[in-house]
């Protein structure tokens, strides 16, 4: 019997709960076993903590509401917003202190996620979310699971878009490898059909040293692979020319045949 619907079934069920959890100022009813299961942060928690109740909300000291304004956003720390009279920190500094927004219906898909559900939320900004919470609660499940929703963000950029910088950094610090590697891949074909150099240093001075030296890689993959598709259609079309060649040889031998 496939014990699955049953687990599904005690989401946020109070009669069997031995765990409350609270997000914004709701509950959730939630087992510790299965979330031992699905998370090793739990593992460490509940070793250390025997009591019943949980908070999870999202700080609201230095949060980003949006994934997109990880970097160059004036965040304050008493607020988490923008606000020109408070004091601002340095995102590359201060990033690994800083939450991406989320609140009590994303915390639930978390939660659904380690009950067996499917991820309802399909948003880009609420994917970014729940894979911040995979990361928060070492749930390297779900970070594939996310992972492998967000690497199609690049299609839907243009060659002039700026948002892959923001992109990059957010799946390197999520381990989004997929992502990052997409977002990668969008930059060697700005680069590759960059009309003016200008673009070009742009997106090289940008970039970190190590997404530089990926960068780099890649376009000697896709130089060889278009000088193995060269080389092919070279084979091919002399392989055309020698039957074209034959075939006019053969005629020739017809018509003397004939004569």
């Amino acid at each position: 019997m496939d014990p699955l619907p049953k687990i599904r079934s005690l989401l946020n069920d109070k009669t069997t709960s031995d765990l409350i959890i609270r997000v914004d100022g709701k509950i959730y009813y939630a087992h510790k076993i299965i979330l031992l299961l699905k998370s090793e942060y739990f593992c460490k928690i509940f070793s250390e903590y025997k009591g019943k109740y949980l908070d999870f909300s999202c700080s609201k000291k230095s949060v980003y509401r949006v994934w997109y304004e990880y970097k160059d956003a004036t965040v304050t720390h008493e607020t988490g917003e923008n606000n020109d009279d408070s004091k601002p920190f340095s995102v590359k500094s201060d990033q690994k202190n800083v939450e991406i927004y989320y609140n009590y219906e994303i915390f639930g898909q978390f939660l659904a996620y380690c009950y067996g559900w499917s991820i309802q939320q399909k948003t880009t900004d609420e994917l970014f979310a729940i894979a911040y919470l995979a990361k928060k609660f070492c749930a390297p499940g779900l970070t594939k699971l996310t992972d492998g929703l967000l690497k199609i963000l690049p299609k839907s950029w243009k060659s002039d878009d700026n948002t892959w910088e923001v992109g990059l950094m957010v799946s390197k610090r999520l381990n989004l490898v997929q992502t990052r590697l997409a977002i990668l891949k969008f930059l060697v074909n700005c680069l590759s059909n960059a009309d003016n150099k200008t673009i070009t240093e742009r997106i090289i001075m940008r970039l970190e040293k190590d997404d530089l030296k990926e960068v780099e890689r890649l376009m000697m993959e896709v130089d060889k692979t278009e000088k193995l598709g060269n080389k092919k259609s070279e084979i091919g079309h002399k392989k055309k020319t020698t039957k074209e060649d034959d075939a006019s040889s053969s005629e020739s031998s017809d018509e003397s045949s004939d004569s």
